[in-house]
């Protein structure tokens, strides 16, 4: 009888202990499928806000609203249109625009190929800058940088189509390609330069929405073994 009543116990022991294995199992999996979905709900507003923030400044040119009939003055192959501020490739996009960091002239122009700016934004030879003063603007490249008296004088490559007065505004002239490889958002910037900007990104299809000027991103965001479709509107 003894033996009987100890098989008994270890039995209900074991029903007991596999019981409880299970439900921990069970917790643990659902812990980190809820920390996966937590890390993927993350990602997906970080490349929410990436794409937001550079698809509306497509186009951006400082204080004028740049528009199709807009006086800009072009540079080489760098140049600025309706039709190329945005360009999207399906699984990838182009934006054009001139960055929001930006210095002011301290003075007029008094020649076509200088002019002095302050040092809030440092500036080096070989960059592509955009000079804006409201009613027109222009793509310059930098030939050489001088500094006098704590001011940054500017060379360009080629003379200016005109002189542009104190505080019209000078920023870099961005070109900055975004898509997806691996498993992250990358950006490429003008200079070749490729940044990873968001991890667990694993591909990216864009669709322009015929019914209305917003583009639909269809995303699969991933994070260890949970893989979710993710789907972003942005109006441009």
């Amino acid at each position: 009888m003894a033996l009987l009543e100890c098989m008994i116990a270890i039995s209900l022991a074991l029903i007991i202990i596999s019981v409880v294995f299970n439900v921990y199992i069970g917790v643990q999996k659902n812990f980190t499928i809820q920390t996966s979905l937590n890390k993927i709900q993350f990602t997906a507003r970080q490349v929410n806000d990436i794409l937001v923030k550079e698809i509306h400044q497509a186009g951006y040119i400082g204080c004028a609203h740049f528009s199709a009939n807009f006086p800009l003055v072009s540079y080489q192959n760098h140049d600025l249109t309706e039709v190329n501020k945005l360009v999207i490739t399906g699984h990838a996009f182009m934006v054009r625009h001139a960055s929001v960091e930006n210095s002011e002239l301290i003075a007029d122009m008094r020649d076509f190929s200088t002019f002095i700016v302050d040092t809030h934004v440092p500036y080096r030879a070989g960059d592509v800058l955009m000079v804006s003063d409201c009613r027109h603007a222009e793509i310059i490249k930098v030939n050489r940088i001088h500094y006098r008296g704590g001011d940054e004088w500017i060379e360009t490559e080629r003379p200016l189509t005109q002189l542009f007065i104190k505080h019209a505004e000078v920023s870099r002239f961005e070109e900055n390609y975004f898509f997806v490889q691996g498993s992250g958002l990358y950006k490429q910037t003008r200079q070749g330069q490729r940044i990873k900007l968001v991890d667990g990104v694993k591909s990216m299809r864009i669709d322009q929405l015929s019914a209305a000027k917003v583009l639909l991103f269809s995303l699969e965001l991933a994070h260890e073994q949970l893989t979710k479709k993710w789907y972003i509107y942005v109006k441009v």
